[in-house]
């Protein structure tokens, strides 16, 4: 809960810095987003977990005719491939702090754009590898590429709808990374500009 305070109030702050330094003939628009995805575990991951799902607070600033820089922070969690004898109680779950930008081809009713994003995951886990039960909390470089389309429903509120590639290094001595494919649909609403 205090990472998500935290989050905030830097974005509001940033929000209200940058938002003056902008130009008169650029419009500027600041959103808040709340997505749910559903995430496909694919590579060596998907022997272990195959699928998952989550969920992500995002602010994002549109400060050009195209571009958007985005604060992200959310939950997800994986369940283990049945296949697999882990024991009790198998858990992994990722805490994502990620920021990255956004190109928008049009930035009207349906407005289609591409991300990348980057950051860190605190990630939890607790399994078996090789007969050996690990019970973690550690942090791991992430990033994420995707496409998505925004659609304003009204002047405030829209919808977000995206697909991304997630790849998540977990151990950089072993091909070993949380990779996945990422759909979502989220709730979009606008807090200054237009």
């Amino acid at each position: 809960m205090k990472i998500i305070l935290i989050f905030t109030v830097v974005s509001l702050c940033y929000s209200g810095v940058y938002g003056q330094s902008i130009p008169n003939e650029v419009s500027s628009e600041s959103f808040i987003t709340l997505n749910g995805s559903a995430i496909s575990s694919i590579g060596h991951f998907e022997e272990d977990w195959n699928k998952g799902g989550g969920f992500f607070l995002n602010y994002s600033n549109v400060y050009s005719n195209h571009w958007a820089l985005v604060f992200q922070i959310g939950f997800m969690k994986f369940k283990h491939n049945a296949e697999q004898d882990f024991g009790e109680d198998p858990k992994f779950t990722a805490i994502p702090l990620q920021v990255g930008g956004r190109y928008y081809f049009l930035l009207d009713m349906f407005r289609p754009y591409m991300l990348a994003m980057s950051g860190v995951n605190i990630v939890s886990q607790k399994y078996s590898i090789e007969g050996v039960a690990v019970d973690t909390t550690s942090s791991h470089l992430n990033f994420q590429i995707g496409v998505g389309v925004d659609i304003m429903l009204f002047s405030q509120l829209g919808l977000d709808l995206h697909a991304n590639y997630n790849s998540h290094l977990l151990d950089p001595t072993e091909p070993y990374n949380m990779t996945g494919l990422e759909y979502g649909v989220g709730i979009k609403w606008r807090i200054s500009g237009e």
